[in-house]
């Protein structure tokens, strides 16, 4: 059975919804399920990146749970590799009204997620859907694809199945006009607090300086072969791609920026960062084959603080 949302309702219930206030001390949700995410672990994370008045920078920004439960920094510049997640992000903030509009126009059914899952196959789909529609359909299938997982092919098309949720899914209004706002602030004079940019994470972080934060929550590297998973890009994220972001976060600390990396309890992790101040915490991890095969995990917070008060590797001339 085709199943459709009210369009007139949608935009209706959107419209009623009062803007949220400073007074009510509301804070935005993730509004995307994602794999890997951390709002399970914000309260280990946030303590590391208290103290610091600079910009926050987040490039592997994934459902963007630790920015939306930080309220310390003021500025942000975002990220990540994801086009399409970035588009959605955009789209929240730019054009909400489009977004629940095109969300309900999309049939549910299983037949009809995976003609919209198809639909990046075709060689002129961003020709011929318009960013508010390809956003609409990165929501939607991240709303009913296996676990909230973000995964492609060699080709680099989406390639997840669907998941045992019930039809119909619909979207948290309240939250996402939450969203909105955090995501389209503006300083005093105008100008955006939050960008948002789609590319590699050095590209971002290349203009982070002293008394700047940045969070890194790479794709893990694996515990063991048989459990690898990294391919969340058709280009995958590699042992040399973890040195050489293990050698970005020494750049940025040899400017004076705070660096706080997420990261698998591996042997190579830890032996890449055994300089920095390492943490192990344990999070249940979702991502499993089987339903009832998920289990606790350890995983790192890798931070710098020492580094910088020690005055190690510190130097201007970078």
């Amino acid at each position: 059975m085709k199943i459709f949302q009210d369009l007139g309702l949608v935009a209706a219930r959107l419209n009623e919804l009062p803007e949220p206030t400073d007074a009510a001390l509301l804070r935005p949700k993730p509004f995307l399920r994602w794999a890997g995410g951390k709002a399970a672990i914000a309260r280990e994370i946030l303590p590391h990146l208290s103290g610091n008045s600079g910009t926050y920078f987040e490039p592997f920004l994934g459902a963007g749970a630790i920015f939306f439960s930080n309220s310390e920094f003021a500025d942000a510049q975002l990220g990540d590799l994801n086009r399409g997640l970035i588009e959605a992000f955009e789209v929240v903030r730019d054009d909400l009204e489009g977004l629940a509009d095109c969300f309900g126009r999309i049939r549910q059914s299983k037949e009809d997620y995976y003609e919209v899952r198809s639909r990046d196959r075709d060689p002129n789909f961003k020709e011929k859907y318009s960013k508010v529609e390809r956003a609409a359909r990165f929501v939607y299938l991240n709303s009913l694809c296996f676990n909230g997982l973000y995964r492609e092919n060699s080709s680099g098309h989406f390639n997840v199945p669907l998941s045992d949720r019930k039809f119909p899914v619909s979207l948290d209004l309240e939250n996402l006009k939450l969203v909105r706002r955090k995501l389209a602030a503006k300083s005093r004079t105008g100008g955006a607090r939050v960008s948002l940019s789609s590319g590699h994470y050095s590209s971002l972080t290349a203009s982070a300086k002293l008394g700047d934060v940045v969070y890194f929550d790479p794709p893990y590297a694996p515990l063991s072969p048989a459990g690898s998973f990294v391919s969340y890009q058709a280009e995958g994220f590699s042992s040399k791609d973890q040195e050489a972001l293990r050698d970005e976060a020494i750049r940025l600390t040899r400017k004076g920026v705070r660096v706080i990396v997420s990261n698998s309890n591996a042997v190579l992790i830890r032996s890449l960062y055994s300089n920095f101040d390492t943490r192990v915490v344990m999070k249940n991890r979702p991502i499993s084959g089987q339903p009832h095969g998920r289990k606790s995990v350890e995983e790192l917070i890798i931070d710098n603080r020492s580094m910088l008060e020690n005055g190690k590797l510190a130097c201007d001339d970078v």
